[in-house]
């Protein structure tokens, strides 16, 4: 259940941005070869001014054309433009509709760990029911903790979720 927040956590610092930063195309997965590869072991991800992310793709010259289909596929209304091994990223100025759909993507991820935080819930209800010498009495009382635990993970995920929707909405 930690992990899940920390991922989180994660996500909401480096992907679900209101500015710019090399970590929103980092992570971006390219079909190269027939596997998914995430950007950032193609090639060099940093950036050439506060409004344009530069991928430097010498390292793997083939792989343009996909880096750029991904990019243009993403939900961010990207518009890469493509130089020899170089692909730059214009990013968009941030527009009302730019912010909301930033807030419906970390509802997205919000709600993602929500599941996994119930999964290790489900999973560790499965695994205390599997043990065949505990009473049902301790059994019910572990149940009872997990799911306050559970109801705490929960609500620091829709503290985090609501923090960050201001925060994109304001800036």
């Amino acid at each position: 259940m930690t992990a899940a927040v920390s991922s989180l956590k994660w996500e909401y610092t480096n992907t679900v941005v209101s500015r710019v930063t090399p970590a929103i195309v980092e992570k971006l997965t390219v079909a190269v070869e027939g596997q998914q590869v995430p950007l950032g072991q193609l090639g060099q991800v940093g950036l050439l001014n506060p409004q344009t992310v530069v991928i430097n793709l010498a390292g793997s010259p083939q792989s343009v054309d996909a880096v750029v289909q991904s990019l243009r596929g993403t939900s961010f209304n990207l518009n890469p433009v493509e130089e020899n091994s170089v692909v730059k990223v214009p990013l968009p100025k941030m527009t009302k509709e730019l912010r909301e759909s930033l807030v419906k993507l970390a509802k997205a991820h919000a709600e993602k760990t929500k599941t996994n935080i119930r999964k290790a819930r489900q999973k560790a209800i499965g695994d205390l029911r599997s043990v065949d010498d505990t009473s049902k009495d301790a059994v019910h009382r572990l149940e009872k903790h997990l799911q306050d635990l559970t109801d705490q993970y929960t609500d620091s995920v829709e503290e985090l979720f609501k923090a960050k929707s201001t925060e994109l909405m304001k800036s």
